[in-house]
């Protein structure tokens, strides 16, 4: 994963907005006693935690520090982090995400194929490089202290002049939905990864594509993997695939954003 900037705003000694760019290679940050380097650390360490809980992070428990580290006392705040994932194995989790959550999706047919067997379709169907959006975002947290889930965590991405997130943390968790990330968007009515992905796909073809999907969304998609329930069946091998990641060996009655 690199880093390829920070920004924040009102964030413990921070006050109006800063941005940091990180370019490649080497980044060395010096300064005196006071300057802000610490706050750059805590701004990487806020980032983890936000996005901790859905994997059994340790880091999440930290969440809690956070809440006081208005500029100030201010009651809000936010940070923001650019990332890529540039390494091979993160992609291929990412593409283990989207298939398990197409294999977990509900489905409002009668004799659907099983979790097992829409994982093996997904696997030989989904286009890897059509995930390539996803690979590059903004993961950002807020803090309203006004609101009734106070923590909003989202990772922004762009395609094709467009803009996406998907919502990590607050309300409306999980879902997949079009523009920039607003923690103060009402929750809204949300279709399966399943039905959504197969709706922009050629009858004709073997093959699925995530930015066909992208462009044709008009609704939000759950976009989590559901745990599986009753006890029947094979876990999917996608699922298999993500549990060292978060930690757990638990597929039941449990869902991963």
């Amino acid at each position: 994963m690199l880093l390829r900037g920070i920004e924040a705003e009102r964030f413990l000694s921070v006050g109006d907005r800063v941005r940091l760019d990180v370019p490649a290679g080497l980044t060395v940050v010096t300064g005196p006693n006071g300057a802000g380097k610490t706050n750059l650390g805590a701004c990487l360490d806020l980032g983890r935690a936000a996005i901790g809980r859905a994997g059994g992070d340790p880091a999440a428990e930290r969440l809690a520090l956070y809440e006081s580290a208005g500029h100030d006392g201010a009651a809000s705040f936010w940070v923001a982090l650019d990332l890529n994932l540039d390494q091979e194995w993160e992609r291929r989790r990412v593409r283990a995400f989207v298939c398990a959550a197409y294999a977990c999706s509900a489905r409002s047919e009668q004799g659907a194929p099983s979790a097992d067997e829409d994982d093996a379709l997904v696997r030989e169907w989904l286009a890897e490089d059509s995930l390539a959006p996803l690979w590059s975002g903004r993961l950002l947290v807020r803090y309203e202290s006004a609101m009734v889930r106070p923590w909003f965590a989202a990772w922004e991405f762009s395609h094709a002049a467009g803009t996406w997130h998907v919502v990590l943390e607050g309300d409306g968790s999980g879902q997949l939905r079009r523009g920039k990330a607003d923690p103060l968007a009402r929750p809204a009515g949300a279709g399966s990864v399943r039905e959504w992905l197969l709706a922009g796909k050629p009858q004709s073809e073997t093959r699925l594509d995530f930015r066909v999907a992208l462009e044709q969304m008009s609704q939000p998609v759950a976009f989590s993997v559901q745990s599986l329930t009753g006890g029947h069946g094979r876990v999917p091998a996608s699922f298999r695939e993500m549990a060292p990641d978060l930690r757990t060996t638990d597929y039941g009655n449990r869902a991963f954003p």
